[in-house]
């Protein structure tokens, strides 16, 4: 009887400190999964700082020299700030070529800094960003009314993105155009994931937004504390070692996610993959791990050497020349990019595709409440349909007809201007060697296109 009592005794001790120790496993399996996750992450966010740390260097510099010249006459101290200016622009270039599709860096590095300012932005997808060049608006262009040029274009975008977007776009000080071009498609509400992209995709850290928005913060940085150091002390030197950086401070503008229901799933999850940059940038681990050797990419591209001046005249602004044939990671073409072109050429015989396509009333009523607010800013609006090869395609419920007419009657009932170049045939949208698929034009394409399309333009805008 005893020994029965002991017996059931041990086994309930035994089966008391089985618990901790059966906790205590799972934890230590926890703490180790979040050991080689965290581990990873420190080191690719380490390296991500290091490299925004590079380019932040040259906007310094630029900040810098805006400073001195500011409100000076000095000949030399303008042009010097050009130069550092031109320098940021071809730093923040060599640093992002290669990444995928290169223009959304150049569209947010244009947006922050400012380089055009242009009064006059097209806006689309992907048909604008490949489609409209400005080098070829600006060769026709008459001149008349002085405008400037920019395509905002991006691939993926919808109406929600480009009022995320616009949102940014105010927040970033660039000054109100006179006219926003708005390359309208049929294809642009559609529901189905077809237009995918998502404002997240360019606010996260070491997206184009996120490192266009920390260049300019610490070039304006740099600029108050050269402007302050000039007021206070103008007979010593100034630092010349540049204070550390701080991206991981994420004080960035507004893009809209305050706005979302309180827990979304697909919300969360991207939110999540986004912020683990060690998944969100795995395709980087390779530049990271050479950066720890101090293996660095081999370099393809050369910058023409200014020629000697003479000593009484001011230094020539620097003029880089871009080898050809250089391509970021999706096959576009970044050293033809141009005020936010870039061309995007493959090989197309002129076949035909079915074409899917499913509407969405969401994102009709954001393009809607988009074009409102462009027009309660004061803005100009006018609609543009790009060229396609039209008998390159065949879409369900005929929805290209549909959609087409639905936004002849939205912008004759707002009176905005609609330049349809699919609504009738013409010299482009039947030629397929104009375009790399039906609906993409290539650098021909755009060439040809956007010769037609200033001609156009200055028959339609406000004087």
């Amino acid at each position: 009887m005893d020994q029965a009592l002991n017996t059931q005794s041990e086994n309930k001790s035994g089966q008391n400190t089985g618990i901790p120790k059966t906790l205590l496993r799972i934890a230590a399996v926890i703490a180790s999964a979040a050991l080689l996750v965290a581990i990873p992450e420190m080191l690719m966010r380490s390296f991500l700082n290091r490299e925004l740390a590079s380019v932040q260097e040259a906007s310094r510099k630029a900040g810098e020299a805006a400073a001195l010249a500011e409100g000076s006459d000095d000949p030399l101290a303008i042009r010097l700030a050009e130069i550092a200016k031109l320098e940021a622009q071809e730093a923040f270039y060599q640093k992002y070529k290669y990444r995928d599709d290169f223009h959304y860096y150049g569209q947010f590095y244009e947006m922050y800094e400012q380089v055009y300012a242009a009064d006059t932005i097209f806006i689309g997808t992907s048909h604008t960003s490949h489609g409209v060049n400005p080098y070829y608006i600006e060769q026709e262009y008459s001149g008349e009314g002085g405008r400037t040029f920019f395509n905002f274009g991006l691939n993926g975008s919808n109406p929600k993105y480009y009022v995320e977007w616009y949102k940014l776009f105010k927040e970033s000080g660039y000054p109100k155009p006179r006219t926003i071009v708005y390359c309208v498609d049929w294809f642009m509400t559609d529901g189905a994931g077809w237009l995918w992209r998502n404002i997240q995709f360019d606010t996260n850290r070491d997206c184009p937004q996120y490192i266009a928005y920390h260049l300019k913060q610490a070039e304006d940085e740099a600029a108050a504390k050269a402007a302050a150091e000039a007021l206070s002390a103008p007979e010593t030197e100034p630092e010349t070692e540049a204070p550390e950086p701080e991206p991981e401070t994420d004080n960035q503008p507004s893009s809209g996610d305050d706005e979302e229901a309180f827990f979304s799933l697909d919300s969360w999850l991207t939110k999540f993959m986004n912020s683990m940059m060690i998944i969100h940038n795995r395709d980087r681990i390779p530049e990271m791990i050479r950066s720890w050797f101090g293996i660095e990419a081999e370099e393809t591209e050369t910058a023409a050497e200014p020629e000697e001046e003479p000593e009484d005249e001011l230094p020539p602004l620097p003029v880089y020349v871009h080898n050809q044939g250089i391509v970021d990671n999706t096959g576009v073409l970044t050293d033809s990019y141009y005020k936010g072109f870039a061309a995007w050429e493959a090989h197309y015989g002129g076949g035909t595709v079915h074409q899917h396509y499913a509407d969405s009333k969401d994102q009709w009523n954001a393009f809607t409440s988009l074009v409102e607010q462009f027009l309660d800013d004061g803005i100009e609006v006018i609609f543009v349909e790009v060229p396609e090869y039209v008998e390159g395609r065949e879409v369900t419920g005929n929805w290209d007809i549909k959609s087409n007419e639905r936004l002849a009657d939205y912008a004759w009932e707002m009176d905005i201007p609609f330049l349809n170049y699919n609504e009738e045939d013409n010299h482009i949208n039947t030629d397929y060697t104009y375009y790399s698929d039906w609906g993409h034009m290539n650098a021909d394409g755009a060439e040809e296109f956007s010769k037609v399309l200033i001609k156009d333009l200055e028959k339609t805008w406000k004087k």
